[in-house]
């Protein structure tokens, strides 16, 4: 088992597998962030693509599944397991990662007029169209095997689709080894998405650990949501959020939707400005019994395409929405501000003080997203500088990974008989923090791998 992504790092997952000539990855997904991490998506698989027989997907964030076009660029013809919802939500997802390289590719051939290094994008709507036909959608609860692999996909809680994998396979001498992937876990209490199952028996586990060291915040979402609108009301403003399209714009839709119906605010326009966030939301219409909410809000449904809630789906519209006035609450993307129609809607507004960003998301280093919300007075947006008039609030406790206190309580769960558990998906500190305190509970052996770094299990 070789860790070739995501150790010391939260993007970039890809764990690769390697038993009685057989070759497998538990995901393979892009790096993101500052220049220096998201280069290393242009770095040559360690493998030959043509000799991996499966990839065996945890879900459908870009960070896990983002480089599989590229993998069948190179050479890639297995199959590709994961869960049904992953499966749609891949047809959404891909296209649009290409589209983003896309205008990447032409921005960086603007911005440098010779030759640079990079000749082309990393892949295209061919190489999407094919990894497409090589998916596999398989159930909840459902073995499947590949090779000498057998895998069983378990709810984790994270977003929709999203699953821990169960992969057994068997020594020379016949003995069985069982390696549990949690995949991106869940919190403990989830308003929208369901429950994490319990972690299976294993011999190993690998356990994420983003948030290994922090708690979430115990903030009630709904009294900032009741603020925010309230002064926007006041001021005759638009509320805007800046919200991810996969899981955010759900629970953020949900949460407005049911504060409408408990009247703890009144039934201001709700515009959803955002193509893949309005696919996405069909999406979880769809496969209502992988969502998380009680027999008696299913009116929540209905609410989305009630007249309450404007889907905006063409340019030109949200182009007329850009000059409409408030008040009103605009939900658009990318929830980081890094790209998408959000930028117009923060190009119009963001200079009136009448107006309110409401963040609902972490905000990486170097976004747009991030500047405003650490109070930059001036930031740029499509090349030119605005100054920030709008009111600025964030909801912190909405995330949809485990906290420290969560992933500690999970770890509870895992084989008290098992060899060993490595920490991946998470910045060395973390990592640490999580390591001490599951051996000091549990007394388990606790393994911080590094990039590339091999074991033989």
């Amino acid at each position: 088992m070789q860790f070739a992504g995501a150790a010391g790092q939260v993007t970039g997952s890809r764990t690769v597998l390697e038993h009685a000539s057989t070759r497998a990855y538990v995901d393979c997904g892009m790096y993101q962030g500052p220049r220096y991490i998201s280069d290393r998506n242009y770095l040559p698989f360690a493998e030959r693509a043509d000799t991996i027989q499966a990839v065996f997907l945890t879900h459908a964030h870009v960070d896990h599944c983002g480089l599989l076009p590229l993998l069948v660029k190179r050479g890639f013809r297995g199959k590709i397991f994961c869960t049904k919802p992953t499966a749609d939500l891949l047809e959404i997802v891909l296209p649009d990662a290409a589209g983003i390289l896309k205008e990447d590719f032409k921005d960086l051939s603007k911005k440098f007029k010779r030759k640079h290094s990079i000749e082309s994008p990393l892949y295209d709507t061919l190489d999407v169209e094919q990894t497409l036909k090589q998916v596999i959608p398989i159930a909840f609860g459902e073995e499947v095997t590949c090779g000498p692999f057998k895998t069983e996909y378990f709810r984790a809680g994270h977003i929709l689709g999203a699953a821990g994998i169960l992969v057994t396979t068997e020594k020379k001498n016949g003995e069985s080894i069982q390696i549990y992937f949690s995949g991106d876990v869940g919190p403990s209490h989830p308003i929208l998405h369901p429950k994490k199952e319990n972690p299976p028996k294993a011999d190993y586990y690998v356990l994420e650990s983003t948030y290994g060291d922090r708690n979430h915040t115990k903030e009630n979402p709904e009294e900032i949501i009741v603020e925010a609108v309230s002064r926007i009301l006041h001021r005759k403003g638009m509320l805007i959020i800046p919200a991810f399209s996969i899981g955010r714009t759900q629970l953020i839709l949900y949460l407005l939707y049911k504060m409408q119906e408990k009247k703890m605010i009144p039934e201001l326009p709700i515009y959803l400005d955002s193509p893949m966030a309005l696919r996405v939301t069909e999406l979880y219409e769809m496969y209502k019994s992988e969502v998380n909410i009680p027999s008696k809000d299913f009116g929540f449904f209905a609410f989305l395409n009630s007249r309450r809630v404007t889907k905006v789906y063409h340019a030109e519209e949200s182009k007329r929405l850009v000059e409409t006035p408030g008040p009103g609450i605009i939900v658009s993307a990318s929830g980081m501000c890094s790209g998408g129609r959000i930028l117009f809607h923060l190009r119009s507004r963001i200079e009136d003080p009448r107006n309110m960003i409401l963040f609902t998301g972490y905000q990486a280093e170097e976004t747009l997203g991030r500047d405003i919300l650490e109070g930059h007075a001036r930031v740029s947006i499509l090349g030119r500088e605005y100054v920030v008039r709008a009111s600025v609030a964030a909801i912190q406790s909405l995330s949809a990974h485990a906290d420290f206190h969560d992933l500690l309580g999970y770890a509870g769960h895992f084989n008290y008989q098992l060899k060993k558990v490595f920490l991946n998906h998470g910045l060395d500190g973390p990592r640490q923090h999580l390591a001490k305190a599951i051996h000091e509970k549990y007394h388990f052996p606790v393994e911080i791998p590094s990039y590339l770094d091999t074991y033989y299990l």
